[in-house]
């Protein structure tokens, strides 16, 4: 029988999933703008960034999940 660990799958599955990606990781967004052209996230240190979706995955204080139910 093979074993792997959980870490050890998940870390690939993140590797896969990000492939090709920019990430910026330790930004923080505080919110975004929608237009035709897709969605604009708006980050703390004032930098943004275009992209055709935005997720929120941070929790049920995200400040994301607040704009979108205002």
């Amino acid at each position: 029988m093979f074993y792997l660990k959980l870490q050890d799958i998940k870390d690939r599955l993140r590797d896969l999933l990000l492939e090709g990606i920019d990430v910026n990781w330790g930004k923080k967004c505080i919110g975004y703008h929608e237009d035709e052209d897709g969605v604009w996230a708006i980050f703390e240190d004032g930098t943004r960034e275009r992209g055709d979706l935005l997720i929120g995955a941070d929790g049920i204080h995200s400040p994301i999940r607040k704009q979108k139910n205002s």
